[in-house]
C-alpha cells in the first residue's frame, strides 16, 4: 500500500448551464478526451482552475453591475471573489464555445458568425495564457491602455454601438464615434500616424502626427477596415471589408477599396445609385409591375 500524501486543492471555478426544454430543465454536460489525464471519458461540468489573468484590471473593468465586494459576498468569501466569476465565463468560452456576456446593446453575446475556425484558435490561446478575454478587442487612448494624456476625453462611443473581435481603437487626440454604429472583426481605427519627412531617419522614430477621427452614427464598418487619421465618416455609412479610408465621407453611401472611394449613394427621390448615375435613375414615382 503507498504511502499516503498532501495533496493541494486549487481554486476553480464551475457554471452549470441550464435551459429549459420543453416543461423539463436541460443541463449542458462536455465529455472528457479518452487521453485526457485526469476523469477520461467522463461527463462533466464546464469549468477549471483559476488563472491569475482572472483577477487582471482588464477583465474587472469589464464587469459591469459586478464589484468584487458583491461578488464575494454572494460567494461568502471575505474578498477576491470576483476571479471566481471570471474563471467561469473564461472556462465555459474555452471548452464550449460560450461566451456568457452582454454586447453593448445588452443583449446577449452571439457567436453564431464566428468562423469556426477562428474561435478554436482563439480559444486554444486564451487557454494557453496566450490571449486574455480583455484583449478580444482593445480601446485606449495612447499606444497602450492607462497612458495619461491629460483630463479631456480622447476616445468616444455612442450609445448602441457593437465592436467586433479582435478590433483595435487607438486615440490620441480625439476619435468620436457615433450612436449604433457596428463594425465587423479585425477592424483599426486611429487619430495618430508616423512622419516619413526625414528619410535619414527610420519612419518608426519619427515624431507622429495626430488628426482627429469622426464616425457618424448608424455606420457600419465591415471586416478587415482601415479607418486612418483625419478620416471625417458621415452618418449611415458603409464601409466595405478590407477598405481604407482617408478624408471625407458624405452621409448614406457605400464606400470601398484602398483608398475608399464612393461606389453607391442615396438620392433623394430616387434611391440608391451609383455616384453620377442619379439623372438617369428611375423616376421617384414608379409604375408597378405588370403582372407576367
Amino acid at each position: 500500500m503507498s504511502a499516503p500524501h498532501d495533496v493541494t486543492p486549487r481554486l476553480a471555478a464551475t457554471t452549470i448551464l441550464v435551459r429549459a426544454r420543453g416543461d423539463q430543465p436541460e443541463l449542458l454536460l462536455l465529455k472528457r478526451g479518452e487521453h485526457a489525464r485526469f476523469m477520461p471519458n467522463a461527463y462533466v461540468f464546464a469549468g477549471g482552475a483559476l488563472d491569475l489573468s482572472d483577477e487582471s484590471a482588464d477583465v474587472y473593468a469589464l464587469c459591469n453591475g459586478l464589484d468584487d465586494e458583491l461578488a464575494s459576498e454572494q460567494l461568502e468569501l471575505p474578498s477576491n471573489g470576483l476571479r471566481f466569476f471570471v474563471a467561469a465565463v473564461r472556462e465555459a468560452f474555452e471548452e464550449c464555445g460560450l461566451l456568457l456576456a452582454y454586447d453593448a446593446r445588452g443583449d446577449i453575446a452571439d457567436l453564431s458568425s464566428w468562423d469556426e475556425s477562428r474561435l478554436r484558435e482563439t480559444r486554444l490561446k486564451i487557454s494557453g495564457g496566450q490571449l486574455s478575454i480583455a484583449e478580444l478587442v482593445t480601446m485606449c487612448a495612447g499606444m497602450a491602455p492607462g497612458h495619461d494624456l491629460g483630463p479631456e476625453p480622447i476616445l468616444r462611443v455612442g450609445d448602441g454601438c457593437v465592436i467586433g473581435r479582435g478590433s483595435h481603437i487607438v486615440a490620441h487626440q480625439s476619435i468620436d464615434i457615433g450612436d449604433d454604429v457596428f463594425t465587423g472583426p479585425y477592424v483599426y481605427i486611429t487619430d495618430q500616424n508616423h512622419r516619413y519627412e526625414d528619410i535619414d531617419t527610420p519612419i518608426g522614430r519619427q515624431w507622429p502626427v495626430n488628426s482627429p477621427v469622426r464616425i457618424g452614427s448608424g455606420s457600419w464598418l465591415g471586416t478587415g477596415s482601415v479607418i486612418l487619421p483625419g478620416a471625417v465618416i458621415g452618418k449611415n455609412v458603409v464601409v466595405a471589408a478590407g477598405s481604407v479610408v482617408r478624408g471625407t465621407v458624405p452621409d448614406n453611401c457605400v464606400v470601398a477599396g484602398v483608398p475608399a472611394k464612393v461606389v453607391r449613394e442615396h438620392v433623394a427621390g430616387v434611391g440608391w445609385a451609383r455616384p453620377g448615375t442619379a439623372a438617369a435613375a428611375v423616376s421617384p414615382v414608379q409604375q408597378p409591375l405588370a403582372p407576367a
